[in-house]
């Protein structure tokens, strides 16, 4: 055998395993190539959002600039700004980008993971587990998932470059590029202002390792570390200023609005999507007050305690799962939801902890050496389960984001109480030319929330739309018996009595309603 043939083989014996979970993802997550987008946030930033007809010159300029009044991302608008001009609105390529954009984050997660000491196996099996897992469906099917993509990549290389730096001798250069890379990251996604916490453990770990220079003490690290701390308290505000605000209906109702029991319930409950994923919850409402409430919320504190105290033993005992557990909590401390009034929670939320909670995970199967010496017998069918339970496990959240009904249709499975929910399946089905099913779901609205009028008068245009006069016609009198003012109703009964039967128009006259719209006053 040659010395080519040699270093080929060598090669591929060290990058098998990366390889392998590369390919497993790209079949676990494939699916999300036949979707279209989605009326959840699709619309608003891609396929509708007015910037996109600027020059790229001015649509640099606006995205980013921080007086903007909507959230600041502009590396991820850049991003599906780019998607436009060189594929237009292609559901298939944009899915596609996500997807390749996920094989990236995967690989530079195992490239962390072995920087770090851990075995190109153990490397491999975590980030599988850890993106593979049907949590992370939501990020890479949904089109606007592109910001989580963007900055788990972003950060990623920021982790990377940050070792090279306080590995070398003088890296200077390196330095400034951990700055820009992770300035780019909260660009991407602003939660990404925990990036100074994150390089302490990483630190933390290089130096209990003995990987450090020496003249990478704690001072030249603590001034890299301050410049990044700085200018994330400078762009905190502007962050925190954007964002998704409750629902109406869940701002106002006390029994539905978030309450400090239900952000000290959030570890636990992130633990138990991750254990038992079928709830899946792409859209953001508070389960309604029971009995379990408060117990939960004990609970979760205390799980919040045992987190912390194996975090520091885990750092004291210089153990990587230590430093890993610290780095996924610090990921995901900005969605405990200290500021009110934002959404409660979201599968995307633990896209880039999870995979440092595989870690810990599979690095702790990995001690009960009497299993790993039987499972390293019947490794290949250990190995074909796992991904047979993650296609498996991904199938169902990825056929929800198909389409805008499928998702609302989702939607409303998982809330069946929510208003709100079959509000937007009644728009979906409506825009989808599904008028019988829209009428249904609008009235499936109004039997949730009868104060609100719109829910009644969206189902009688939806029945006026396939000549169900009658029908149109009761509704929008229910409408006007609440608010006789209504002027939506008022339009559309005027609009309908053109082709009103005789028995109609004497039933809408014998009403006692107005029936007219009123005349302006000049």
């Amino acid at each position: 055998m040659t010395e080519d043939a040699d270093k080929t083989e060598s090669f591929w014996s060290a990058n098998k395993p990366a390889f392998l979970a590369l390919v497993g993802l790209v079949l676990v997550h494939g699916i999300c190539l036949r979707n279209g987008f989605v009326d959840f946030d699709d619309d608003t930033i891609f396929l509708a959002n007015q910037h996109f007809a600027l020059s790229l010159p001015e649509f640099i300029a606006w995205s980013f600039d921080l007086e903007r009044p909507d959230t600041w991302r502009p590396i991820r608008d850049l991003s599906h700004y780019l998607d436009l001009q060189i594929h237009g609105q292609s559901p298939l390529w944009a899915h596609a980008h996500n997807l390749t954009l996920l094989v990236l984050a995967a690989g530079l997660t195992m490239a962390l993971f072995r920087v770090l000491g851990v075995s190109s196996a153990t490397a491999a099996v975590a980030a599988f587990i850890g993106y593979a897992h049907p949590v992370q469906v939501e990020v890479i099917t949904w089109v606007s998932g592109r910001k989580d993509l963007l900055a788990a990549s972003l950060c990623l290389c920021t982790l990377l470059v940050f070792i090279r730096y306080v590995r070398s001798a003088s890296g200077h250069g390196m330095a400034i590029l951990v700055v820009v890379l992770s300035a780019l990251g909260v660009m991407a996604k602003g939660h990404l202002i925990v990036m100074p916490v994150l390089l302490v453990w990483i630190y933390l770990r290089l130096r209990a390792e003995g990987h450090a220079q020496e003249d990478k003490s704690w001072f030249s690290v603590g001034i890299l570390l301050s410049i990044l701390s700085l200018a994330a308290l400078f762009i905190a505000p502007r962050i925190a200023s954007g964002g998704v605000a409750l629902p109406a209906e869940l701002q106002r109702e006390p029994t539905q609005s978030i309450l400090l029991g239900d952000k000290l319930q959030l570890p636990l409950r992130y633990l138990g999507k991750i254990a038992w994923p079928a709830d899946l919850n792409h859209i953001y409402f508070t389960p309604r007050l029971d009995i379990w409430h408060t117990p939960m919320a004990i609970v979760s504190m205390a799980l919040a305690v045992l987190l912390l105290w194996l975090i520091y033993e885990g750092v004291r005992k210089n153990d990587i799962r230590g430093h890993a557990l610290a780095v996924a909590c610090t990921l995901m401390a900005p969605y405990m939801h200290l500021r009110t009034g934002v959404v409660y929670m979201a599968d995307r939320y633990l896209f880039l902890s999870l995979p440092f909670l595989a870690l810990v995970f599979v690095l702790t199967v990995k001690d009960f050496k009497w299993w790993i010496e039987r499972a390293d017998k019947i490794k290949m069918v250990l190995l074909t389960l796992l991904f047979t339970l993650m296609v498996a496990g991904s199938l169902r959240p990825h056929s929800a984001f198909q389409d805008s009904p499928a998702l609302w249709t989702r939607m409303t499975e998982v809330y069946p109480d929510s208003a709100w929910g079959y509000d937007r399946l009644g728009r979906a089905l409506y825009h989808a030319k599904q008028y019988p099913a829209a009428a249904g779901a609008w009235l499936r609205a109004a039997e949730r929330q009868p104060q609100a009028m719109r829910h009644l008068n969206n189902a009688a245009v939806a029945a006026m739309a396939v000549g169900r006069n009658k029908m149109a016609t009761q509704l929008l009198l229910r409408v006007l018996k609440v608010e006789p003012t209504n002027i939506l109703a008022l339009r559309n009964l005027k609009i309908m009595r053109g082709s009103m039967d005789d028995s109609d128009k004497a039933s809408l006259e014998n009403s006692g309603l107005p029936v007219e719209e009123p005349t302006k006053k000049r």
